[in-house]
């Protein structure tokens, strides 16, 4: 299973950009940088979560914005200590700091209903039986369960 990218360029530039900066960016840029901050998080939730995430909530979507939007500007000049460019470092610090303690486990994620791990991402079986031969679903020949005596169950 790929890897999920844990937000879309609308989250992206609600939630870390402003219109008129994501226009600055392509498509393809933007889908690069947020595909490669949801790589940067795998490394972090792996502590805690068997991976691929099939659901997730928005503090880790926020997170994936944030690194996302610092790193497309690093791309096209950045100064960390301008205006803008500091709150963006400012966020983009902090999402890396709250993906660290996740890491260390000091924020549990593996019990948080909002994250669906693969270990927990589908029903689980029941127990189940494997036999070498089948047992009771056979016919027998000349008797009333034999299909040849036209028998309809």
């Amino acid at each position: 299973m790929a890897q999920p990218q844990y937000a879309t360029i609308e989250q992206l530039v609600a939630l870390s950009l402003t219109p008129a900066s994501a226009a600055k960016f392509t498509t393809d840029a933007m889908t690069a940088n947020l595909q490669a901050a949801s790589s940067r998080a795998d490394l972090y939730l792996s502590s805690q979560l068997e991976l691929p995430l099939s659901q997730w909530d928005m503090i880790l979507t926020k997170a994936v914005c944030d690194i996302a939007a610092k790193e497309l500007f690093s791309q096209f000049g950045y100064n960390p200590a301008a205006g803008g460019d500091a709150n963006m470092q400012r966020r983009f610090m902090e999402a890396v700091e709250w993906l660290k303690q996740v890491s260390k486990q000091e924020l549990r994620l593996d019990s948080n209903p909002n994250y669906v791990d693969s270990s927990s991402g589908s029903p689980k079986a029941g127990p189940m039986a494997i036999s070498n031969s089948p047992v009771g679903f056979g016919f027998t020949a000349g008797t009333n369960n034999d299909p040849s005596n036209g028998w309809n169950g």
